[in-house]
């Protein structure tokens, strides 16, 4: 029950972010996937940040995080497959939809597994906020370690979870 709790922000803001993009998809058409795309990775920084150097963390530290995410999930999610399905004829629709269920299924299960197996290798060595932080900063690594950089012992401890599983 607590974990559920804790995940509520993230279904709010995933209302939010659905209720919001319906709004704002005339105005701003695809770029509103980018604005989506920008709150995740914002909301997973705001994360790593919030978990840097702490030993334990309650679910109210996560909220700002967790809504951030829940916010650019919603303007995604629900955009995407609307853009995907209108760029293809009426006789492509149902192919379409199916090969976008699929892939999206694949991805889905291909994050859980990688970003589970990155948390529970940084379980077994480092408290549980540590592991947490290690798996959040990993989310971010293909862009950030490009751009901005991220401390070097993170891309590290996710890079070596990674192998070591």
């Amino acid at each position: 029950m607590h974990a559920g709790l804790a995940l509520t922000p993230m279904v709010i803001g995933m209302v939010l972010g659905m209720v919001a993009s319906l709004a704002l998809v005339k105005r701003f058409g695809r770029h509103l996937l980018h604005a989506g795309i920008l709150f995740i990775g914002g909301g997973s920084t705001v994360l790593a940040l919030t978990l840097t150097g702490a030993r334990t963390s309650s679910g109210w530290d996560l909220v700002p995080a967790l809504l951030f995410i829940g916010v650019g999930v919603g303007a995604c999610v629900g955009q995407l497959f609307r853009f995907i399905l209108t760029s293809v004829t009426m006789a492509e629709v149902g192919s379409a939809s199916g090969v976008m269920e699929a892939v999206q299924q694949l991805s889905s299960s291909l994050g859980v597994a990688v970003l589970g197996t990155i948390f529970f290798s940084a379980f077994d060595r480092h408290v549980p906020t540590h592991a947490l932080q290690i798996t959040a900063w990993a989310c971010l690594v293909p862009r950030s370690r490009l751009r901005a950089g991220i401390p070097a012992a993170y891309a590290a401890s996710a890079r070596g979870a990674l192998i070591r599983a």
